[in-house]
């Protein structure tokens, strides 16, 4: 099974919408003109609505699930400090999930409210979250607490938040548990051999996604957020003790060297 992946959300028009239903596909002017479809994520589209849809009359917003569109890339327009999901292809309506009718009023359009309650949730939630410990920034990139050591085992939690990764690294002597507590997080594995594997991490078992990851000792491992993934929080346990004595935060160029074929992802996935 294949993990969930964020939803994205494209505007357009009720006639535009009609049209799209009767070919199957959505081809706005904007794919013509710029070469993608301009979508973005769930948090984003109340900005989207006030930047650009003023005085539009009614609006469609489609929800699509992204593994069923074309190429997508995460994109920051000039100017902007977010990226954005930008689809190089006509949006299929096989992968359409839901839309949601917009009226306009004097204050412009309002963002579906459950969309915006949903949202406001993962606010809050990340919120009390960054309150509750006494985070630091761990080396190999995300937000980290210790919060239990004995002379058997460490644990702590860890925070990712949008640009956070965890870059590859190894722990040389203890084996290393994810656990999952909210959100998805996709953790990359390779083993000595050099064959890589990529878990989805996460409580969503009906997607594919597993609350539960063992790395064995000294095999590289790194994470990321899925693509338009607010954050995600879980727990750390490693078993002897971690010790920064035995973790080696390993250089891109030696695992360039190494495993030329897995490139793309050391280069995403690394910081030097």
């Amino acid at each position: 099974m294949r993990a969930m992946a964020p939803r994205i959300y494209h505007v357009t028009t009720p006639a535009e919408f009609e049209l799209a239903q009767r070919a199957g596909v959505h081809a706005p002017a904007s794919l013509k003109a710029e070469g993608f479809v301009h979508c973005c994520f769930r948090g984003q589209l109340a900005g989207v609505l006030e930047r650009y849809f003023r005085g539009a009359g009614p609006l469609v917003v489609l929800e699509l699930d992204p593994r069923g569109v074309g190429t997508l890339r995460v994109e920051a327009p000039p100017g902007a400090n977010e990226g954005f999901p930008h689809v190089y292809a006509p949006l299929p309506m096989a992968a359409l999930r839901r839309t949601f009718s917009l009226s306009e009023g004097a204050g412009g359009h309002v963002a579906p409210r459950e969309l915006l309650e949903a949202a406001a949730q993962s606010e809050r939630e990340l919120a009390a979250l960054r309150a509750a410990y006494a985070w630091y920034d761990h080396p190999e990139g995300p937000k980290f607490v210790e919060t239990h050591r004995d002379a058997h085992r460490t644990s702590g939690h860890w925070l990712f938040e949008p640009g956070a990764i965890s870059a590859f690294h190894r722990v040389l002597d203890s084996e290393e548990l994810w656990l999952a507590q909210r959100g998805s997080l996709r953790v990359h594995v390779i083993d000595p051999g050099g064959v890589h594997r990529e878990h989805a991490l996460g409580l969503d078992l009906a997607a594919g996604e597993r609350p539960v990851l063992s790395v064995p000792r000294g095999w590289l491992q790194a994470a990321e957020l899925p693509v338009g993934e607010p954050f995600a929080f879980g727990a750390n346990v490693c078993a002897p003790c971690f010790e920064f004595s035995r973790f080696e935060l390993t250089p891109r160029a030696e695992l360039l060297a190494r495993w030329p074929q897995h490139a793309e992802l050391v280069l995403r996935l690394t910081h030097v």
